[in-house]
């Protein structure tokens, strides 16, 4: 055993006397690094990219997408803070106005303690100025319109009244002048009687005195 295990002992020794002479192998160079793939943005990422760039359009569908497929999102009420602005930003339409207005007062009925909820009470609160707003302006063009309206009926009743007026003027003015032409009539006839008159006098013989 003990001559054995010299001779593994003598082995050993030369294999690593030689080699430590041999030139170590080369060392492979790893390979390159390729970059990680790009993360795939969530609809509410996408929502928040089309929102600072003013896309509000493609914003609104992107965060409607988000709270849709995600329920119990802790940012919902963010997510329906910004949806409810891409609606009141993309064009001034009632449908806009109206979908805008469901938004904010779900974010202020259904996450009471967000902070987005003053911000939306704010603008609901403005929201709602401007409809009393446009409500007294559209009464006050009604009553208007009434009163314009009254006006023109009035105005036609004394159209008509003065051509009333007019017609019963020329009435008498014909008729003063059928009785200027009658008296004119009359005088001539007059005249003519007594010339007529006249002659026949002159025409019969004077009678002799008594």
């Amino acid at each position: 055993m003990r001559f054995r295990d010299a001779r593994l002992m003598v082995l050993a020794f030369c294999l690593l006397a030689g080699g430590c002479h041999r030139k170590p192998a080369p060392v492979p160079a790893p390979p390159p690094i390729s970059p990680p793939p790009p993360a795939t943005p969530t609809s509410f990422g996408l929502g928040e990219n089309n929102y600072n760039n003013g896309h509000y359009s493609e914003a609104a569908q992107a965060y409607e997408r988000y709270l849709f497929e995600n329920p119990g999102a802790p940012n919902r009420d963010k997510a329906l803070f910004r949806v409810g602005m891409c609606y009141a930003l993309d064009g001034a339409t009632p449908q806009n106005q109206q979908k805008a207005q469901w938004r904010f007062k779900f974010l202020v009925e259904q996450h009471p303690t967000s902070p987005y909820r003053r911000e939306a009470e704010f603008i609901l609160g403005l929201q709602a100025s401007i409809d009393k707003l446009n409500h007294d302006l559209e009464e006050k063009d009604s009553s208007l319109k009434e009163k314009e309206a009254s006006l023109e009926a009035s105005d036609v009743t004394l159209k008509v009244k003065d051509k009333a007026l007019m017609a019963r003027e020329a009435a008498l003015k014909e008729k003063d002048a059928t009785l200027k032409e009658k008296d004119a009539t009359i005088e001539r006839l007059t005249r003519e009687l007594e010339r007529m008159k006249k002659i026949d006098l002159e025409r019969r013989p004077s009678r002799p005195p008594d």
